[in-house]
């Protein structure tokens, strides 16, 4: 008997008897929730107990010529328990995990049946529910078999061993790179850094070596240090003053939605931009200076001195101004005071041409020269001509001008919301992580990306993370983030979009790395009792995972995968032979979700000719529930150690393909296959 997994919607079926005495399912009608924080959730449903219902149910037998068993006239009271199992192509498939297996009424039906029929229900009822093995065999498997011994021990051997079985996901992986895979760059996971509180990064007159380490481990894994871009809202509250030895930074005071508030003005010497000698060899930096303010003396100061930095820096530094980026969110500048409310993107790109020229002139910037401009950097996008986008930048002549000209990327920001009324700490941190929220918050900008790479210009996101206001307490800082970061960054590779740099500050919630020791909480700004040291946060695994799966590829390709939980890419060479897979399972388990973790079993199958691999390594990001702030390993190892570096023993197993692989609620797998 072949048991397979099937999906159908909004269907229920309770079972019952053809003339011929052949089990079929009749239908039962439910409703699930459409919100966003309840999506998929049953509602409704028609209880066969009551008489419309049952009315209902009599009549669907009637028109499909079967007859409802008799304790399915009888014992609709324990409707929850009925098996929710359909026949397909005459396999009996399982729609959806029963909880419910003990009710008599149940057992009752099972004992009338055929003991072909009773084993085949008993395997579904094991493959549906393999997180509760235990109680299912204990409760409804045992009283079965005792009472029917035709079910000899060998055959209730193997019925057990099944329960162990995950719901298996039959997974097409192509040999070579799809036409429509992405390259991929060693740097996709790349860093915004608040300007506030640069220094703290890289360290001042001594290297941050807790920083430098954390970055070095990506670096490592993917052959590239992370790039960096250092602005954001404190870009445009920057202004440099000449000879200023120490920063002068103005804080608001802070409160417990924000324990580390940015800076309201910061005041530079040259020494403030300096500090980027203390970062790795080969770092990529793109600077911002201050547009808000409408100052062009004062933008041409600070490109100067960041031009200056770089120039004293030794070539060994292999250090590299990219590019200058001027204003940062300039499409809020008329909810923040920096323009007035009728402010067009027109006016804007008026602006902008005026400031770009004169530090074209400094840094300086042309067409022969490495140093280029980020244009956008817009906190929305409306997708139109006439507004703050991609598009609205060309349609009014952005590129027409001169310095408009030296624009090679267009910079997006994006934030997945603000995380408030959401819910419970494990419902934001569901929905901050399933598969079709990560979609649904990208996808929006795939005609922005179209649009930009049509002018032959490259496509980012200059600042991210996971909700805004610098995160969501214990739900941007817990472990789930970690798949959100790595399913996000995978994802937005295969719309197109080259890099994503996630942003970070000191003390901010959605932090993949803490660089500083803190005095206060970052959850609610309450003083701690011991000072917390430098440290990385959970979405830093998803960083690590990222950067090993990336290695020396160069394309990569999301997989159609059946399911709403699970997420997989494949990975392949520059000469486009299959090289890795990476599947997330964003099904989440929480410290409250009890003791039993679902999982689900992937079949690897193998989508055009050639040879195909026959062995893998399996390498797992282990988290113990998705509302952990820490205890994450990456093949058994950590990364929360004083100095980031790695401790612990790897642990990665070798399989055959055949086999498959199970994958925990809440884990994320990397494959590596070989012939």
């Amino acid at each position: 008997m072949e048991v397979e997994c099937i999906n159908i919607s909004h269907v229920y079926y309770v079972p019952a008897y053809t003339k011929q005495r052949v089990i079929t399912m009749i239908p039962r009608f439910v409703a699930y929730s459409d919100l966003a924080h309840t999506k998929g959730e049953m509602i409704a449903y028609t209880q066969p107990h009551r008489v419309a219902a049952m009315s209902v149910t009599k009549r669907v037998a009637e028109e499909m010529d079967v007859r409802l068993s008799r304790e399915v006239q009888l014992h609709h009271t324990f409707w929850g328990s009925l098996m929710q199992v359909a026949y397909k192509d005459n396999k009996l498939a399982t729609l959806h995990p029963s909880y419910t297996t003990t009710s008599p009424g149940l057992l009752y039906l099972m004992n009338s049946l055929e003991s072909e029929a009773k084993l085949r229900i008993l395997l579904t009822i094991l493959r549906s529910n393999s997180a509760r093995t235990s109680e299912t065999v204990a409760h409804f498997v045992m009283p079965v078999v005792q009472t029917n011994a035709m079910l000899s021990p060998i055959i209730l051997s193997y019925i057990v061993s099944v329960a162990f079985q995950a719901c298996a996901i039959n997974v097409f992986i192509p040999l070579t790179a799809p036409t429509n895979s992405s390259s991929i760059s060693p740097s996709h996971i790349s860093f915004s850094i608040e300007q506030d509180r640069w220094t703290d990064w890289p360290g001042g007159t001594t290297k941050n070596e807790f920083v430098s380490n954390a970055l070095n481990n990506l670096a490592s894994l993917s052959g590239e240090p992370p790039r960096l871009r250092i602005g954001a809202d404190s870009e445009d509250r920057t202004n440099f003053q000449p000879g200023l030895k120490l920063t002068e930074t103005v804080f608001a005071p802070p409160s417990a939605a924000t324990p580390y508030p940015e800076a309201e003005s910061v005041v530079v010497g040259e020494a403030f931009y300096k500090a980027a000698q203390n970062l790795l060899p080969g770092t990529h930096i793109t600077w911002g200076v201050n547009f808000k303010a409408l100052n062009l003396t004062a933008a041409f100061l600070e490109a100067g001195a960041i031009a200056d930095a770089f120039n004293s820096f030794p070539a060994s530094s292999g250090l590299s101004l990219d590019a200058i980026e001027i204003g940062n969110e300039a499409d809020l500048y008329t909810n923040n005071g920096g323009r007035p409310a009728n402010f067009t993107i027109a006016q804007y790109v008026t602006q902008w041409t005026s400031f770009a020229s004169n530090v074209s002139l400094t840094v300086p910037i042309g067409p022969n020269t490495t140093t280029k401009f980020w244009g956008g950097a817009f906190a929305g996008s409306d997708h139109s001509s006439t507004g703050f986008s991609p598009q609205g930048l060309f349609a009014n002549g952005i590129l027409s001008s001169t310095p408009g000209n030296l624009i090679n990327t267009i910079s997006q920001h994006v934030y997945s919301g603000s995380g408030l009324g959401c819910g419970s700490i494990s419902t934001c941190i569901q929905d901050l992580m399933s598969k079709a929220f990560v979609r649904g918050n990208l996808s929006q900008f795939i005609p922005d990306v179209a649009a930009t790479q049509a002018q032959g210009l490259t496509y980012i996101l200059g600042e991210t993370n996971s909700y805004f206001d610098h995160g969501s307490a214990n739900v941007s800082n817990a472990a789930g983030a970690a798949l959100w970061a790595l399913d996000y960054a995978l994802f937005a590779s295969s719309l197109g979009i080259e890099r994503l740099y996630f942003h970070e500050g000191v003390g901010y919630k959605y932090n993949f790395i803490q660089p500083v020791t803190l005095n206060l909480s970052i959850v609610d700004g309450a003083p701690l009792a011991e000072p917390l040291l430098p440290h990385i946060q959970p979405a830093y695994y998803g960083a690590i995972v990222t950067a090993e799966a990336i290695g020396k590829t160069g394309r990569i390709s999301e997989l159609s995968i059946n399911s709403d939980v699970v997420s997989g890419y494949a990975f392949y060479t520059n000469e486009g032979q299959l090289s890795k897979a990476v599947f997330v399972n964003s099904e989440g388990f929480f410290s409250n979700s009890g003791a039993n973790r679902t999982s689900v079993h992937l079949d690897i199958n193998f989508a055009s000719t050639g040879q195909s691999p026959s062995h893998m390594s399996v390498k797992r990001l282990e988290i113990g529930h998705a509302d952990d702030t820490d205890g994450l390993t990456w093949g058994g190892q950590t990364y929360e150690t004083p100095n980031a570096q790695v401790s612990g023993t790897l642990s990665v197993t070798t399989s055959d393909v055949g086999e498959g692989l199970d994958i925990p609620a809440t884990q994320a797998v990397l494959l590596t296959f070989s012939t």
